[in-house]
């Protein structure tokens, strides 16, 4: 074990103790073995079992009391418990280390806590299992078997005021930050990451598989949560991650950013629709996102950008998707139909895939949504409605709104209309594309045995750099009839039909106009139609803010 390096000091701290009187606050500094700064310390390690002297100084310096450890390297065998009212501070994340052998072990924080300024390494992790923690500029990394790099566990309790504040998780086995419980009750509430990032984490022989940057909710439920100017990178399965099913409130995700999360993944295990395979499942920078807002937050480069999966009462503010390997913004399984999901002022970038793509979904309201250069599946750039594979049905999207702007994509229909129930269409569509607007019914195995209807096409402005039609109604719907086009206006020189019914029935027509040449909104300066100005100042805008992502 270790030895003091100033036994009779030791004996006359001890005397409160072993005579039964209350030990008082104070701050004991520890040294690691073999370190040369021993001058006016407490407690000298030995380098074997260190949280034995580390425990001793925790009772020396009594409740509320702080042990500050030294520069140097501190090789446990066992946790570091902190009791109530205890504090651990090393003199900075690149000068202490807490090492732990292998094992479910690691620092351990109860009630009115706080650790701070070291770097945990090997098997080791920070486990809060109490309320009123503040973890502030912690680094953790290695093969920790505790869950993740940090987490917070409710076990038949409340935990409630936990802060952590400029802490990381890198190159980790596991999950960087998790939040989880079991029992009765279960909840976490008023917690808060600030300046937070999790790297690397999940190990890439998936002996992890649902590994991530930052779950905030497991099984547990969670309430009152701000996450802040948080990064989430090249994490295994998601970068910021909710699971579905909880009970959640009042989350805050703020300019948090999520670079290429779920492509490690992706490469070494594929999406499949077998579960055996443990292959990819969400893959996003921002997934679930349950009952959360989240303002001016960025996934760049993920597999999938924002991905709501069972997802109810999420508002997202100002985000921006860009360049995601698949869809930028997926929306699936019954998404909205307990509470609205909103994007307003969202943006897609590029998107490998779709910019948009829903299937069992409800209650969507996209305002002023921003879409430039999605590549497309080969047949549409955003699909509306689609085949859940996992279910083996073809799903809608209901009751929803969609006032987007979008220029440009490298597929013949830009947005597809694939099976949908009461739907209304905005903005505008600037495109080589054949076909800016295709609605069809092509579910073959729709759950209900639902149809496309009720889709509104209003208020929108169309140019087309090609020919085509602007709007197709296909032979796989039942009744044009339950089409309406509103105030709609298509430009182009090689318009023809403007809407091409191939159905039957008759679509619903209103203030409908072609003009084969494209007007002018008063600047002289830049041609275009009205929504062409401030588009170009919106991409000007989507540049803006994702620059500083590029430059790191």
């Amino acid at each position: 074990m270790g030895r003091q390096s100033t036994p009779w000091f030791f004996v006359v701290l001890m005397l409160p103790i072993l005579s039964g009187a209350p030990v008082s606050a104070g701050v004991i500094t520890i040294a690691a073995g073999g370190s040369s700064e021993v001058r006016g310390v407490d407690i000298v390690c030995d380098g074997v079992s260190d949280q034995v002297e580390i425990h001793a100084a925790l009772e020396m310096a009594g409740d509320g009391g702080k042990v500050l450890l030294r520069p140097g390297t501190y090789y446990c065998d066992d946790s570091v418990t902190l009791k109530d009212g205890r504090h651990l501070e090393g003199t900075g994340e690149e000068q202490t280390t807490l090492t732990f052998a292998d094992g479910w072990i690691g620092a351990v924080a109860n009630d009115h806590t706080s650790l701070s300024d070291l770097t945990i390494t090997g098997h080791g992790a920070v486990w809060v299992q109490g309320s009123h923690v503040l973890v502030q500029r912690v680094t953790v990394t290695g093969a920790p078997q505790m869950n993740g790099g940090y987490t917070v566990w409710a076990e038949g309790q409340v935990i409630e005021d936990v802060v952590f504040e400029d802490c990381t998780a890198v190159d980790l086995t596991w999950t960087g930050f998790n939040v989880d419980g079991r029992g009765d009750p279960i909840l976490v509430r008023d917690l808060r990451y600030e300046r937070c990032q999790a790297i690397r984490c999940g190990a890439d022989d998936n002996s992890h598989p649902w590994s991530a940057g930052f779950i905030l909710a497991e099984h547990n439920d969670l309430e009152d949560v701000v996450v802040r100017d948080c990064h989430a990178e090249d994490n295994w399965e998601s970068g910021f991650h909710i699971e579905a099913a909880i009970s959640v409130r009042n989350v805050l995700i703020e300019n948090c950013t999520a670079v290429k999360n779920g492509i490690r993944k992706s490469q070494l295990f594929p999406e499949s629709n077998s579960p055996e395979t443990k292959g990819l499942t969400f893959g996003a920078g921002f997934t679930g996102i349950e009952a959360s807002t989240l303002k001016d937050c960025t996934a760049q480069e993920n597999y999938r950008g924002f991905f709501l999966w069972s997802t109810d009462g999420a508002y997202l503010e100002d985000c921006s998707a860009v360049r995601s390997f698949a869809d930028d913004y997926s929306i699936v399984h019954h998404s909205g139909y307990t509470a609205g999901n909103s994007f307003i002022d969202c943006i897609s970038t590029e998107a490998g895939r779709h910019a948009l793509s829903i299937r069992n979904a409800a209650n969507l309201k996209f305002e002023n949504f921003t879409v430039c250069s999605p590549v497309g599946d080969g047949h549409s750039c955003i699909q509306i409605g689609g085949y859940e594979p996992s279910l083996d049905y073809d799903y809608p999207c209901e009751s929803s709104s969609f006032d987007m702007n979008i220029i440009g994509g490298s597929s013949p229909n830009i947005v597809y209309v694939y099976l949908g129930r009461d739907l209304t269409l905005s903005g505008g569509i600037e495109t080589s594309g054949s076909c800016p607007i295709l609605i069809a019914s092509d579910g073959q195995r729709a759950v209900g045995g639902k149809t496309t209807q009720g889709v509104t096409i209003e208020g929108m402005r169309i140019v087309m750099e090609g020919p085509g039609a602007a709007v197709r109604i296909s032979e796989t719907l039942p009744d044009a009839g339950s089409v309406s086009v509103r105030d709609t206006m298509i430009f182009g020189n090689s318009v023809s039909p403007g809407i091409r019914n191939d159905a039957l029935g008759t679509v619903m027509v209103s203030n409908f106009s072609i003009k084969d040449h494209i007007e002018r909104d008063g600047d002289e300066t830049r041609p275009g139609i009205a929504i062409v100005g401030p588009m170009i100042d919106v991409i000007r805008e989507i540049f803006s803010r994702i620059s500083p992502i590029f430059n790191t």
